[in-house]
């Protein structure tokens, strides 16, 4: 019990650390053959993505030179306009790897010496070409989009924009809370606190179309309340499934109805007890004092997604 609270404090701290933030947080937890329902917040942290490189990052931290080394740039010190230059050639290479057409950039539509640099400066300044205010429009869209493929439906998320998400490894802190009832635990509330790993998987990769995810895992538990001694053990959940909308809706203006509805996702699963309940575990009234079996209760939760709203330039 005491090692299942402290390992929870030391999660939470890490996590909380970290600045990749989405938001979440209350749930359901249906009424167990004893107790219930309860109801509460669910924290879910997302530890480490797997899936295929993202070239949109390293085209937004070239961007970010370049925009750097545009500010700096001065005519009368060939160097600086030498330095965004070669931010120019940087922004180009990242470009050109790119496997996403839209955030693809002509060679043609760059500076290719101080001296083109220098007269571009003189035209409207790095900011205002047209080419490149299309390319920045376009690379914040693709990173919204991919940061909500990598954080949709936890707290926190520690994926970067370096991979696309299809599989990651997720970290759950529920605390749920049942009011007090005269038929269990002398009338008190009763507190259940979960503590669980899980493996999430994206079903669908076109972010179009990626509406559903699916979970499972297993971890510990533990009771608590002013009307029986504290007890733990394990529980697993064999299903979980993350309904939401398109990580493409996404680009859209957070006003707009499906820039709004992108915030939004909604969990449901099951949480399944293995080993049952004690007799008398929740200290219960009559025939309330039986054994529980094996349990199977189901779970719902609503999660909101802000991180992809959050995103800037400089995400290195």
């Amino acid at each position: 019990m005491r090692v299942l609270r402290v390992t929870l404090v030391l999660t939470v701290l890490l996590v909380v650390m970290t600045p990749a933030r989405a938001d979440a947080w209350f749930g359901l937890l249906d009424r167990l053959s004893g107790p219930g329902p309860f109801y509460g917040e669910m924290f879910d942290f997302r530890l480490v993505c797997f899936g295929r490189p993202y070239t949109g990052q390293e085209l937004g931290d070239r961007l970010f030179d370049l925009e750097l080394a545009s500010a700096l740039a001065n005519p009368d010190h060939p160097a600086t306009l030498e330095a965004e230059k070669n931010a120019w050639q940087g922004l180009v290479g990242a470009a050109s790897a790119s496997t996403i057409p839209r955030l693809q950039l002509s060679p043609r539509q760059v500076p290719v010496s101080t001296e083109d640099v220098s007269a571009l400066h003189r035209q409207a300044g790095t900011s205002g070409t047209q080419a490149l205010q299309n390319l920045r429009a376009a690379v914040l869209e693709e990173l919204r989009a991919n940061t909500a493929a990598n954080s949709v439906g936890v707290l926190w998320s520690l994926c970067g924009n370096g991979r696309t998400r299809s599989v990651s490894i997720d970290m759950a802190a529920d605390f749920w809370v049942a009011k007090g009832t005269p038929q269990y635990a002398e009338g008190h509330s009763i507190r259940l606190l979960v503590l669980m790993p899980s493996l999430s998987w994206r079903v669908v990769k076109d972010p179009r179309h990626d509406v559903l995810d699916l979970s499972a895992g297993g971890g510990m538990y533990s009771f608590s309340s002013g009307g029986f001694d504290d007890f733990a053990g394990v529980v697993v959940q064999p299903a979980r499934v993350n309904l939401h909308f398109p990580s493409d809706w996404t680009r859209r203006k957070v006003t707009s109805w499906r820039g709004l509805l992108s915030l939004f996702n909604v969990h449901y699963g099951v949480y399944a007890f293995p080993a049952g309940f004690d007799p008398n575990a929740f200290n219960g009234v009559g025939r309330r004092r039986e054994r529980i079996p094996v349990e199977l209760v189901q779970t719902v939760s609503l999660f909101v997604n802000w991180q992809p709203r959050a995103i800037r330039w400089n995400l290195r």
